[in-house]
């Protein structure tokens, strides 16, 4: 109860022996997200002026963090997106597709599973999956395996020549989509 009056969540009752009372949890709750605006504002205001991503790889681990760092891709994006991923991944990154597609972002989905898109461009075909790509104006891309928590891995990169073989990649599979639907009318 000690570690829990420290950290906020519990008050201290005096008396011949210490007691304790839960802090209501919306007082909790509130003093929690107060102390972390608290903190933002404090980074923003002392932390180093964002650099240019540097031009090298980073690899991205854990699931949560790829997730993070998709949706992260799709938010600051300016013209363009390109995505393909299997369809039980798309639902989490729904929310930030259509913000971004609302302001004006071209988005173009590869996947296997028809979804709600709303003038998004989607082509369907088989993905396998565990994989994730997604390429954001021509400048980022990211690369990799979803595998169920820590053990996904990613590669980030805005090397010209990682995402210009990306680019390439994610064109052949448009192309193999089309020439499937080309066989499907005749």
């Amino acid at each position: 109860m000690a570690s829990l009056a420290e950290k906020g969540a519990a008050f201290i009752i005096e008396g011949e022996t210490t007691r304790y009372t839960p802090v209501p949890v919306e007082e909790f709750c509130g003093n929690k997200i107060r102390s972390l605006q608290e903190s933002k504002q404090e980074l923003i205001k002392n932390i180093p002026q964002r650099r240019e991503d540097a031009e090298g790889y980073i690899t991205i681990t854990g699931e949560h963090r790829i997730m993070d760092k998709m949706r992260n891709m799709i938010s600051e994006s300016k013209s363009r997106v390109y995505l393909s991923v299997s369809g039980n991944i798309l639902p989490a990154l729904l929310t930030e597709m259509q913000a971004a597609h609302q302001r004006g972002i071209k988005m173009v989905v590869i996947t296997d599973i028809p979804f709600p898109h709303d003038g998004m461009t989607v082509h369907l075909l088989e993905k396998p999956k565990k994989q994730v790509r997604i390429i954001v104006d021509s400048t980022t891309v990211l690369t990799g395996d979803i595998d169920e928590g820590e053990f996904s891995t990613c590669l980030y990169s805005g090397k010209k020549n990682v995402v210009d073989l990306l680019k390439e990649s994610l064109q052949n599979e448009i192309k193999v989509v089309e020439m499937m639907r080309g066989f499907e009318a005749k």
